[in-house]
């Protein structure tokens, strides 16, 4: 449920954790993506507030690559995906389209350069996908699987995917 008068967060992910900064993004629904910075124990919001229209962000993500290392994705609810490669810049975010997925947008995952994106119906992995976005090259051919699935977590070289009542490893070099 959206809040007009205050922020709504769905979910929150650490981008820099050292003992006087921290940086954390929130998917902050129709706010938007945020940017809280925390120095010395203080906590302020940064002058970064993305805005993506009509698009309901429910799922952020580091995109956990040492060539963007304050870089992240985010997800909507209708599946849109915007990559953001440096989240403390005002640079418009990329926004990756025509992927033909189909559901609601739940999770996001980014590892070893490659997207995972989970809807309701689908699993999808985007090879390589962090570097050809930020480069505005085409992307490889989605892998695309059809699944019922409420959740995705990354445990170690595994997409871990909650479906059926049970947990689904899935070893990410088997997708890729």
């Amino acid at each position: 449920r959206h809040v007009s008068d205050s922020l709504y967060f769905d979910k929150m992910v650490s981008l820099v954790s050292q003992p006087a900064h921290e940086l954390f993004l929130c998917a902050a629904r129709r706010d938007g993506l945020l940017a809280i910075k925390i120095e010395n124990g203080t906590h302020k919001m940064t002058g970064i507030h993305r805005s993506f229209g009509a698009h309901d962000i429910t799922d952020v993500c580091r995109l956990n690559s040492p060539e963007f290392p304050l870089g992240a994705a985010c997800l909507s609810r209708s599946h849109g995906i915007f990559v953001v490669p440096n989240a403390l810049s005002n640079d418009r975010p990329i926004e990756v389209r025509d992927l033909g997925l189909k559901g609601t947008g739940y999770s996001l995952i980014a590892e070893k350069g490659h997207l995972f994106v989970l809807t309701d119906e689908h699993l999808v992995c985007m090879p390589n996908a962090v570097t050809r976005i930020a480069a505005h090259a085409a992307l490889d051919p989605a892998i695309i699987m059809p699944i019922r699935a409420s959740e995705m977590f990354l445990i170690g070289a595994y997409i871990v995917v909650l479906a059926d009542g049970d947990a689904h490893f899935i070893e990410i070099a088997d997708l890729v």
